[in-house]
């Protein structure tokens, strides 16, 4: 995606979880180890251990010019019986697993992404639309894999991760393949988001079809996250200390997470409180959408004119988000009105949903729980 990117522009869906079992206890690494030590990419079984499900996993991803997250993915093209390894944006605002072919038109500034051969079992044709991407796409089954390392709770190892191995997430996934696109971003997606009733193939559900599902993202800085997959239950590392109720999916929001927040509050640039008490803007309750495929924050007309207005370009916007327990959770978003590059605020152009992209989110963990009847977001201060 572009770096004019708005919340949903890179991925049209929203993610929901991957759904395995945690692993206890500490780590048997001797020393830490650091997320820019990728794994390898496994070309056969024998160098990509099958993960079993269950035990959970953290999968390293680095950010590109644009401050989009990406990971690896090998998808096996059958003419050659050779996997293809491709990049993809890590998307909470969708679904689908999303891949560029070879014989694309318009996707050629994401070539260096990596594209596959149009072939396998076909499913159907459609479109895919995102805030700045549209995509003409064929839904094949594809076998995929996605190398990660086991998880661990070792507070002393950077990527929290055994490196003895590599795990290997492997299953048969209907991606969208891209024959066409159109729009001002140009990306592969890897989207996490949930279900839907009569919407796409959601990957996680393909690769994980028994609930629960959970997975996180520790955005740990500009560069540096790891999206960590495990079983959401039982005493570990991995416990959120915020859950939030995210809108029935059958109320018309199918495969977002939407969260409400609400009392968005205008502050100068600064700490808050004492002599910086802040204005509130209003009242009113919003849906927000955390969006890890965004760069940019998508504000409600009436949020980004009253910004727009003050006094000063850089300043702070606090949201108010109740937890399931009943805590206020208050949300401090820092921004500067004159970015132009991966920190914007944008005006939403009529929706009434505020988007929150990844670049707000740094020293955040964001987490989504599906237990295939209800949702929960999760999120943490690192």
């Amino acid at each position: 995606m572009s770096s004019t990117v708005t919340g949903v522009a890179l991925l049209a869906g929203v993610a929901t979880a991957a759904c395995l079992i945690a692993s206890s206890g500490k780590s048997s690494v001797s020393s830490p180890t650091s997320l820019s030590r990728l794994p390898a990419h496994p070309s056969t079984e024998q160098t990509c251990r099958k993960h079993d499900g269950k035990s959970a996993l953290v999968i390293p991803m680095r950010a590109d010019d644009n401050g989009i997250f990406t990971v690896d993915i090998g998808v096996h093209n059958e003419s050659n019986n050779e996997t293809q390894w491709v990049k993809a944006a890590v998307d909470t605002g969708s679904e689908s697993l999303l891949v560029a072919t070879d014989e694309c038109t318009g996707c050629e500034e994401g070539k260096h992404l990596g594209t596959v051969k149009n072939e396998g079992e076909f499913i159907r044709r459609g479109e895919i639309r995102y805030g700045s991407q549209q995509d003409t796409v064929v839904w094949r089954k594809k076998k995929i894999r996605i190398p990660a390392w086991l998880h661990t709770c070792d507070p002393a190892d950077h990527d929290g991760a055994h490196t003895d191995a590599v795990q290997c997430i492997l299953g048969d996934c209907p991606c969208a393949l891209v024959e066409k696109r159109t729009g001002t971003s140009d990306y592969n997606i890897l989207g996490l988001g949930s279900q839907s009733k009569n919407g796409p193939p959601a990957t996680l559900n393909s690769l994980f079809p028994d609930p629960p599902r959970a997975f996180k993202i520790e955005v740990l800085s500009r560069d540096e996250a790891k999206l960590i997959i495990h079983h959401p239950v039982g005493p570990d590392c991995r416990n959120p200390r915020h859950q939030f109720a995210v809108i029935d999916k059958y109320g018309g929001y199918g495969h977002h997470y939407l969260v409400v927040g609400s009392k968005p509050t205008m502050f100068k640039q600064g700490p808050m409180g004492a002599g910086n008490s802040g204005q509130v803007i209003n009242n009113k309750m919003y849906n927000v959408l955390f969006d890890t495929g965004a760069n940019a924050i998508s504000l409600p007309d009436e949020l980004y004119t009253t910004l727009e207005s003050a006094p000063y370009s850089k300043g702070t916007l606090s949201l108010d988000f109740t937890s399931l327990a009943q805590e206020k959770v208050t949300i401090r978003l820092d921004y500067d009105l004159k970015d132009r590059f991966n920190n914007q605020i944008l005006k939403s152009g009529g929706s009434s949903m505020i988007i929150v992209g990844i670049t707000f989110l740094q020293n955040h963990s964001l987490g989504f729980v599906d237990d295939g009847n209800s949702r929960i977001m999760t999120l943490d201060f690192l």
